[in-house]
């Protein structure tokens, strides 16, 4: 490299001084001076120079040499016009290697002695030249690879600039080129024998038409064996391939590691692992071009000539013998579905690991590789399983036995004794825990079962589960003792009354067990839905089951009311119940009446004695139960009670209560805006609809009647009114605001000729209590403002008694108001629970409190003679917020709320 940026260095220094005055070449060498480039035509340019002093050395050569740069004669394209004599003129009519539209620069040049002297450099623009001319090629005929001779002229000396076509395939340009010569080299990419050679130098082509070339193509004479396997050695023959050192062979992309290097017709090669598909391309690379010979090679399919051993276990290992590929990485053996593990790959051999995942008994061995697929003609087959020892040889239901052996597998291992399944605990390849089944007594034969193959223990397995023989008596009641007979008894863990003979471990009812021996025991009849079924020995241990039962049922005397005294009474009242097979045990005799269970007092075989519960009056049938068995009295029982429960209202949910002495209403919403009106008719205690309303409010609290007019406050969640109803015309109006802060909840009292209201809550802030006490004047339609009350309050906890009125306080002080002076006084305390929206009904001087919010269905009444509270004994309705609630001729009506009960309460029937 050296050497030649030297040369380089040197020639530029030549050109840069070439007829300067200050020529550093002696003066004894000839000196030439450029001329400008004259008759530029299409087809070339005149070039032309001057040689000014001949100096004393010889001129051997003398021309031009242009390029698009600096012009150089060993690089660039010239002409040598030959030697040269003394000093004058010379020119050259160039008709080649010049581009149309291209500035070239031109330099003249002499050879003199060792030296080359340059003439100054000229620049034109060329119009274009001639194309070269072709003479002649040699030879004629000839090889792909081949260097063929192109003679004629106009050729350029810079080798690039020279194209060479065989056909419309350019070929490769030898270096050693003249502008009268062109060596090429035949492409290997040619695809028809006959070839015209066409030259082409600056655009300009020319195509010989003396004769054509004839290429003889490559052919493949032959691949022996035409079908081999991976691994084979196959031979390959070629007609009119060339020897060549970068030859190389391939099948598909996979190049051949020849054994034997090709001579120029044949070569030796070994089938490669890397093949993958049945049919197989040849190709050979050479001088940078493929030859494909398509489908030219069979590769044959993997074969599988055998396995051994073809019994095994999980995670043994088998043996494939046959032809495979020796690409570990890309292999693939299948048992069936189930791929294995590989071992090792060898071209004749694989070694594989038996699945754990292979549960057929049998299997198919499958080889993978690419799109090849061959199974093995011999079956494979999983080893039974082989039992070797059982421990213990004798247990009961839950008891854990050991099976030792091999060929055992979690999860597909199934152990039965005779036909029954074992619950299994735990398996290995070699041992099984499993639990002794139920539901059989006696000798049994164990199977164990892997994947589909079973095999027998050859020794009987004894089964002590405990079994029913017979039981006597075979009839009693329920609390009564049998006696049963029957096999392990001792193992058992209850007796059972099995009501379904066909599965005596469906609907069982326990016996209570006495005693219990190995072939007696003792228990006691269970009381139960049932009237027969059969004896059963239940055991259970670990979760696991036995159900053994005799063939006789037992059933349960049918019970048999005969009589009942007395004939009526109230609650608490006790009543005898005569007749047949009662049991002895208090509670196993389920007397009811009217579906209301009873206190059993005392009980015999033949008589019951009853406590007669808290019940509307009425009469009643006396019903019996005993297990299964339900029997009824005749004659009915005449219960007396303070309550009554009348016929169900057509409502739910009452807005208020309106009690005008001779007319009761009830309303009722429908709607938010759609509120129905009932009448209470006494003559039959049922409610007609009386009309409709359609108030604009939804909450409506307790009323004041005066005349044929009842006041209420009502609200909704925005804005509270006071209200009008008035009978006569059944319409409802509001008369006012409330007055002051007085909102919600609001408490409201007849006071002769004004109204009291007060207390409540506030409609935008709950649970913030109003203090405020007002009264409303009835003729001036007027509020006027009262003290304020001592105490906090809400609605449904005030009532007024003998012209008397009284508040409940949410803290349960009862308090009386002071008209004339505006006071309060604080008397007695409420004993119930509730706060607001209770049951408060004035009957017969008294005042009957209970149920509420916060409250329960206790009933208080309040005497304001004695200024006392007794309890009632008789609470019967149940407990509910905001009842409908009036006295009506000397009786007291309740029910409503969320339900539609109705009930009559008469005081005088309470003592």
């Amino acid at each position: 490299m050296i050497r030649d940026i030297l040369k380089y260095t040197l020639l530029a220094l030549a050109l840069l001084f070439a007829g300067c005055e200050d020529e550093r070449v002696p003066r004894d060498y000839p000196r030439v001076r450029t001329l400008e480039v004259t008759n530029i035509t299409g087809e070339g340019a005149l070039f032309s120079a001057e040689v000014y002093d001949a100096g004393n050395v010889e001129i051997t050569g003398h021309g031009f040499t242009w390029s698009r740069e600096k012009p150089e004669i060993n690089l660039n394209d010239r002409v040598n016009l030959g030697p040269f004599s003394g000093i004058g003129h010379y020119s050259s009519r160039i008709t080649t290697a010049l581009e149309p539209g291209v500035k070239y620069k031109v330099a003249a040049f002499i050879r003199a002695g060792n030296y080359t002297v340059y003439g100054n450099t000229v620049e034109f623009e060329s119009l274009g030249s001639l194309g070269p001319v072709i003479t002649g090629i040699t030879p004629e005929r000839a090889l792909c690879g081949d260097t063929i001779l192109i003679r004629g002229k106009n050729f350029s000396w810079v080798g690039h600039n020279n194209k060479v076509f065989f056909n419309e395939t350019a070929a490769k340009v030898c270096n050693e080129v003249t502008d009268t010569t062109l060596l090429a080299v035949v492409p290997f990419s040619l695809t028809v024998p006959e070839q015209t050679v066409s030259v082409e130098v600056t655009g300009n082509r020319t195509v010989y038409t003396g004769s054509k070339l004839i290429v003889d193509l490559p052919q493949i004479e032959s691949i022996i064996p035409s079908q081999a396997r991976w691994g084979d050695t196959i031979t390959m023959s070629f007609r009119y391939l060339k020897k060549s050192d970068n030859i190389r062979f391939f099948i598909d992309q996979t190049q051949l590691v020849l054994t034997e290097a090709y001579d120029g017709e044949t070569a030796r090669a070994i089938v490669p692992f890397e093949a993958v598909q049945p049919r197989i391309d040849l190709s050979v690379s050479v001088s940078g071009t493929r030859l494909v010979f398509f489908g030219s090679f069979t590769l044959l399919p993997p074969i599988i000539t055998s396995i051994y051993p073809v019994m095994a276990s999980w995670s043994d290992t088998v043996t494939l013998y046959g032809v495979f590929n020796a690409n570990q990485a890309a292999t693939q053996v299948l048992f069936d579905e189930r791929a294995a593990n590989i071992v090792s790959v060898a071209r004749d051999s694989i070694k594989v690991i038996v699945p754990n995942d292979l549960l057929g008994t049998t299997a198919v061995l499958t080889y993978k590789y690419g799109d090849f697929t061959c199974s093995s003609t011999q079956m494979f087959s999983l080893l039974p399983p082989v039992i070797e020892t059982v421990s213990p040889m004798s247990d009961y239901t839950g008891g854990i036995v050991t099976i030792t052996g091999k060929y055992f597998k979690n999860y597909y291992t199934t152990v039965k004794f005779n036909d029954i399944l074992s619950s299994v605990i735990s398996v290995t390849g070699t041992s099984i825990q499993c639990y002794a089944p139920g539901n059989f007594c006696g000798p049994s034969e164990i199977s164990v079962t892997v994947c589909g193959q079973t095999t027998l223990f050859g020794q009987t397995f004894d089964l002590t589960n405990p079994s029913v023989v017979s039981f006597y008596p075979t009839h009693a009641s329920p609390g009564d003792t049998i006696t049963i007979e029957g096999l392990n008894l001792q193992n058992v863990s209850l007796f059972l009354i099995s009501i379904k003979p066909d599965n005596p471990a469906y609907g069982g009812y326990g016996f209570e067990t006495v005693t219990k021996e190995q072939g007696l025991a003792t228990a006691i009849v269970p009381s139960a839905d049932y009237t027969s079924g059969l004896v059963t020995a239940w055991a259970w241990r670990d979760w696991i089951e036995s159900y053994l039962a005799g063939d006789e049922m037992f059933s349960i005397d049918a019970p048999v009311i005969n009589s009942f005294s007395p004939s009526s009474g109230s609650a608490g009242t006790v009543v005898t119940l005569s007749g047949e097979h009662f049991s002895l045990v208090p509670q196993y005799n389920r007397v009811t009446i009217n579906d209301y269970p009873v206190e059993i007092v005392s009980c015999s075989r033949n008589e019951i004695r009853f406590r007669m519960p808290n019940m509307s009056a009425g009469n009643y049938h006396i019903s019996l139960s005993i297990c299964g068995h339900q029997v009824s009295s005749a004659g009915t029982f005449e219960n007396i009670s303070p309550w009554r429960r009348l016929q169900d209202l057509p409502f739910t949910n009452n807005s208020f209560t309106m009690d005008f002495g001779d007319e009761v209403f009830v309303a009722a919403p429908v709607a938010s805006s759609n509120v129905t009106l009932y009448k209470f008719v006494p003559e039959n205690y049922s409610f007609v609809t009386a009309g409709e309303v359609h108030p604009s409010l939804s909450y409506f609290g307790r009323t004041v009647v005066k005349g044929d007019r009842a006041y209420m406050m009502a609200n909704t969640y925005s804005e509270v009114k006071f209200l009008e109803f008035n009978r006569n015309t059944m319409s409802l109006s509001v008369v006012s605001d409330p007055p002051g802060k007085v909102s919600t909840h609001t408490i409201l009292m007849d006071g002769d000729s004004v109204i009291y209201a007060g207390g409540g809550d506030s409609l935008t802030y709950r649970g913030y209590y109003v203090s405020e006490f007002w009264k409303y004047n009835l003729f001036s339609g007027t509020w006027k403002r009262l003290k304020d009350l001592p105490f906090f309050c809400m609605t449904s906890s005030e009532f007024t008694i003998n012209g008397r009125n009284y508040v409940i306080s949410i803290d349960k002080k009862l308090w009386e108001y002071n008209p004339v002076a505006d006071t309060w006084s604080h008397i007695s305390t409420y004993p119930g629970t509730g706060t607001y929206d209770m049951m408060i009904v004035v009957c017969n001087g008294r005042v009957y409190i209970g149920h509420g919010r916060y409250g329960n269905n206790q009933i208080y009444y309040y005497d304001p003679q004695t200024n006392s509270w007794d309890e009632l004994l008789n609470e019967f309705p149940r407990f509910r917020v905001k009842p409908v609630d009036f006295e009506y001729g000397g009786k007291i009506y309740f029910g409503g709320s969320d339900r539609n009960d109705f009930w009559e309460y008469d005081p005088m029937l309470d003592h």
